[in-house]
């Protein structure tokens, strides 16, 4: 018979639960094992109304099935109980005659939130479970909310499959499924996607992370003194009636230990706490390194793109560093269950400098705290790799089992005052470039950027803004922001633009959907596309040249000088590659072949020389290109006039200005006298 399969099952037969025999009743006896502890010890029973999945779970976190029911806080009658017998039979089912794979213990709980969904409209209305998943009618008004729907449809279907002699009663029929079906696509086309941060935002947001994260760093080392000497004794850090109190409830001889504003003032964190607005307790303790956990988990996220819960089960040693070319190169080593049905990959990410500073710190920040615990994490241990988690909750104490480390929780959501920190005011320039990127979006009605306001920063778009800016970075104006990704399009580019030597490794051969560099390469089309948008069709008219440049003036612009544009089009173009665009000194090329020009010819002089007809000229910047190297000229004239250098440079600098002057003349023939229209 089936029986439930989780990944720790199928590499360890140990902790296998029972197995399910139909013939011996459909409804399991009540001491039917369903999990069991590592050791094989029994640790859940049908019978129990919890059921504990946490040894099956990859990342070995707590996760447990509670079918007690509390509607409306009232006790626990018949009909209540009725309904926790239904909820704890449909999900056994699913783990155990659900044909398929082996549902994830994550994955149950998704199930028993929806089945909590019904009973309270069950219990509301007075009728069983069984009676809703029967009638459509019933169904459609139990489940209200939609973020519910694409769940509730999975449950539907599941238990249809199965029949109603195998699930024990009839659930709503196909054409009902199908109207169930048709919710769920209405609701995922409302789903909008993550926000891309407006570029000027994203260079304040970077800088503004990268300085609260080095405030916390030049006074580190005292607080992670402070939080040491507070976890070595419960009693350091209270009030002294605090202590005396304790001390007589437990029987225990009174020893005067310092009182938290004590403590602050002998290692010199007065102003810090009072600047933070922290609480002036040892509490506070665990607030602050929470907050520095944050912040370095937000800056490895910003120049990574891992996901939050990526990061959030980073390894103590997950930094790896690579020597190759000369070059060192910052490799982050994960694991994921993603798409992988619970079963552990792993993973490795490329990473800048400012994410290694930021895994440095929480190292330092980890180290105190397992010291508190009493552990020494080794990258040679034999125990589990989990046993060591890079981010572990500052809340921990000694009593904690190694092997049940708690996590903490690195949300932006869960501690506004850092939120608030890092997020800049809205400018209307911000919501003109969102226009640029997706006019067809109202982001004037966003809530998360409205003009004025703080723009709401959530971790995913540091993720998006990643792969579509640091792809391109030509796209990106701002001086400061290209600082800040010059290093890390380098290293991205190694890794992720096709052709790498370590690509295929670096993403891996299966499951790479949803891999940031899979990301990154489907994220290339539209940052060139973007880029085109941005400096050729609403670029000055007056600045471009070139044989595609006069093709743009001709065909796009109307006679009543609005921009015919098709955005989606434009983008299809690129996705299917018959259109692309790249940046170069003189301009850009719109080439999507092999260039038949010099491939040392790194300025592209002899496009300009040529007229080619994927040129796309700027004045502007073959004016800049001409002054920059007019200087070169003078001083190797200056080192030697005879000298080969100074001779190719020299020919090189007189073909550029012969060019740009002839192509200069060809404008000024077919000027036709109008001003760059309006963007």
């Amino acid at each position: 018979m089936p029986r439930f399969q989780s990944n720790l099952c199928q590499r360890d037969a140990t902790n296998a639960p029972d197995e399910y025999d139909s013939t011996q009743g459909r409804i399991p006896p009540d001491d039917f094992v369903v999990t069991r502890n590592r050791d094989g010890s029994v640790l859940s029973r049908y019978a129990d109304q919890r059921w504990d999945l946490t040894p099956y779970v990859a990342n070995y976190e707590r996760h447990v099935l509670n079918f007690s029911f509390r509607g409306a806080s009232l006790p626990l009658d018949e009909r209540r109980s009725g309904l926790a017998v239904e909820m704890k039979w449909i999900t056994f089912v699913l783990m155990y005659l659900r044909r398929g794979p082996s549902l994830t213990p994550v994955t149950l709980m998704g199930y028993l939130k929806v089945l909590r969904v019904l009973c309270s409209y069950c219990e509301e209305h007075q009728i069983r479970i069984q009676d809703a998943l029967a009638d459509a009618e019933v169904l459609h008004c139990a489940i209200q909310k939609d973020c519910w729907i694409p769940k509730a449809y999975a449950l539907i279907n599941a238990l249809r499959t199965l029949g109603a002699e195998v699930v024990g009663f009839e659930v709503v029929d196909k054409r009902a499924a199908a109207r169930l079906a048709e919710r769920v696509h209405v609701y995922l086309d409302t789903l909008q996607q993550h926000l891309p941060i407006p570029t000027r935002l994203y260079s304040a947001i970077l800088a503004q992370i990268s300085s609260e994260l080095h405030y916390f760093e030049c006074h580190l080392d005292r607080i992670l003194a402070l939080a040491a000497e507070c976890y070595a004794d419960p009693e350091t850090g209270r009030t002294h009636n605090a202590q005396a109190k304790r001390a007589g409830k437990y029987s225990r001889s009174i020893d005067i230990l310092p009182t938290f504003p004590e403590l602050l003032a002998k290692y010199n964190l007065t102003e810090l706490w009072r600047s933070r607005k922290y609480e002036i307790s040892r509490h506070a303790v665990v607030n602050l390194i929470g907050d520095i956990q944050l912040l370095a988990a937000t800056q490895l996220q910003a120049y990574s793109g891992m996901r939050h819960c990526e990061v959030r089960h980073l390894q103590f040693f997950c930094l790896e560093e690579v020597r190759r070319d000369g070059i060192t190169h910052f490799i982050v080593k994960g694991r994921v269950t993603k798409l992988t049905k619970g079963k552990v990959k792993q993973v490795k990410w490329v990473t800048s400098g400012s994410g290694r500073h930021a895994i440095r710190i929480a190292q330092r920040v980890a180290n105190v705290l397992y010291a508190s615990l009493g552990i020494h994490p080794s990258s040679k241990s034999e125990r589990r790799r989990g046993d060591f988690p890079l981010f572990l909750s500052p809340a921990c104490c000694s009593g904690i089992k190694p092997d049940r480390l708690i996590r903490t929780n690195i949300s932006l959501a869960d501690r506004s005052l850092v939120r608030m920190r890092l997020q800049p005011i809205v400018e209307q320039a911000d919501i003109d470039e969102l226009l640029r990127i997706d006019p067809h979006r109202s982001w004037e009605v966003e809530q998360k950027c409205e003009v004025g306001k703080p723009w709401v920063l959530t971790s995913h778009q540091l993720r998006r803004s990643l792969a579509l800016y640091a792809q391109r970075s030509g796209l990106v104006s701002l001086a400061t922001l290209k600082r800040q990704l010059q290093h890390i399009t380098i290293e991205m580019s190694l890794y992720y633009a096709r052709g790498s030597a370590f690509a295929a490794d670096f993403i891996g051969k299966r499951h790479a959907e949803k891999h940031f560099g899979t990301q990154w390469q489907e994220a290339q089309p539209i940052s060139q596309a973007l880029s085109y948008l941005q400096n050729v069709v609403w670029a000055d008219p007056a600045d471009l040249f070139g044989g595609h440049a006069s093709w743009v003036v001709a065909r796009i612009r109307r006679e009543d000088r609005s921009v015919l544009f098709d955005r989606a089009a434009t983008v299809q173009q690129f996705n299917k590659g018959l259109l692309t665009y790249r940046e170069t000194p003189i301009g850009g090329c719109v080439n999507p072949g092999p260039c038949d020009k010099n491939p040392i010819d790194v300025l592209h002089i002899d496009c300009i020389d040529r007229n080619c007809k994927h040129l796309v000229g700027s004045f502007k910047k073959v004016e800049s290109v001409i002054a920059i190297k007019s200087v070169e000229v003078d001083k190797l004239r200056c080192i030697d006039p005879t000298a080969p250098d100074f001779r190719h440079e020299a020919a090189e600098l007189d073909k550029l200005v012969a060019g740009y002057e002839k192509a200069k003349r060809s404008k000024d023939d077919r000027s036709t006298g109008y001003e760059h229209p309006n963007r």
